[in-house]
């Protein structure tokens, strides 16, 4: 029976141990993979400001061009009823007998020629509102603005457009970052480690062999990776790949940025003398216009010359619209270009 007794005790035997490990980082690898992941998060984040970078500047422009084509749509409603009138003139001379037949045809041709335009122009500034609802979501949305002004053409300068703010040019430097720290740990990758661990026994059975109760253990732990198959070689050449294509990637951005930066800078500048042209322009279209519509209701014009003037303004206020237009399109490219729609959006430990 003792014996049965001990052989109980033995196998019954327990302990209860608490220990504590720490690996040691003799290779660096550690800081190596804290980096890493702060540099993807920050990667996602500039990611995330490229991404609402792009798509502010979308929505602003397609803002813009929905207040433009607004003002098409008011422009051609004018040219409308001023070709109105001058049908109703024509027709009253003809009634006179003071003009010939020809005269209201061609007043009548003009009309449905105004009517036409009046209708493609409320088609485009429908097209932009549904622009618009696409960008809130399906939401359906009216400008605020009910005409456009013409930007002051010291709105910006050569020196205000730089790509050193630009999301996605900081979003292809990380990833050039990230892309050395993984190819650094593949090449750590069959490096030793060594793992220390400290152990407390707060209690144990009674059963011979077993420790005491309070003692402490302390051991350390020595890996040396000896054959894997080539599973680290192949990490390295892949990390190497992945960072001579991010290398690469980061080559292209930074072209195409600058050339980006290059193109809005002249179709700025372009905008702007473009613009004030046009304004001069029509303003003595406007005069020849209203000139010639006053001769034309005396009876000292021909109304050829009063349709040549008519189409002739109407092409320069429409010239002038999209003058304005490309000033405001302008605007927002350089605006993209700097990264002025991205928000700083603070990671964790900046919070």
């Amino acid at each position: 029976q003792d014996q049965g007794g001990d052989r109980e005790s033995d196998i019954n035997g327990f302990e209860i141990k608490l220990g504590i490990t720490q690996p040691i980082d003799v290779s660096g690898r550690f800081g190596l993979r804290e980096r890493r992941e702060i540099l993807s998060c920050e990667l996602r984040r500039a990611n995330l400001e490229r991404d609402q970078n792009n798509l502010l500047a979308e929505a602003e422009t397609t803002y813009w061009s929905a207040v433009i084509a607004a003002e098409n749509v008011a422009l051609q409603r004018d040219v409308l009823q001023r070709r109105m009138e001058n049908k109703r003139i024509a027709n009253e001379k003809y009634r006179m007998k003071i003009a010939p037949k020809l005269d209201p045809i061609r007043a009548e041709a003009q009309v449905m020629a105004a009517k036409a335009l009046v209708a493609e122009a409320e088609a485009e500034r429908l097209d932009m509102l549904a622009a618009m609802a696409s960008l809130t979501g399906g939401i359906e949305a009216e400008p605020t603005e009910k005409s456009v002004a013409a930007l002051s053409p010291d709105t910006y300068q050569p020196s205000d457009i730089s790509t050193d703010k630009n999301p996605e040019v900081y979003a292809g430097h990380l990833a050039v970052e990230l892309a050395a720290i993984e190819k650094k740990l593949a090449a750590k990758e069959n490096t030793p480690s060594v793992e220390a661990s400290v152990n407390w026994i707060p209690f144990a059975s009674s059963s011979s062999g077993s420790p005491e109760r309070g003692e402490m253990e302390a051991s350390i732990r020595f890996d040396i990776p000896l054959l894997d198959g080539g599973a680290a070689k192949n990490k390295i050449s892949s990390a190497e790949t992945l960072a001579e294509s991010a290398a690469a990637s980061l080559r292209h951005i930074e072209n195409r940025a600058r050339y980006e930066a290059a193109t809005a800078k002249n179709a700025w500048n372009r905008a702007v003398a473009l613009e004030r042209a046009k304004r001069s322009e029509m303003e003595m279209s406007n005069e020849e216009l209203r000139i010639t519509e006053l001769m034309y209701r005396e009876g000292m014009g021909a109304q050829i010359d009063l349709i040549n003037a008519e189409i002739e303004n109407h092409k320069v206020s429409a010239e002038y619209l999209d003058a304005v237009k490309n000033m405001y399109i302008s605007m927002i490219q350089i605006r993209r270009i700097n990264g002025d729609y991205a928000e700083k959006w603070p990671l964790p430990w900046e919070m």
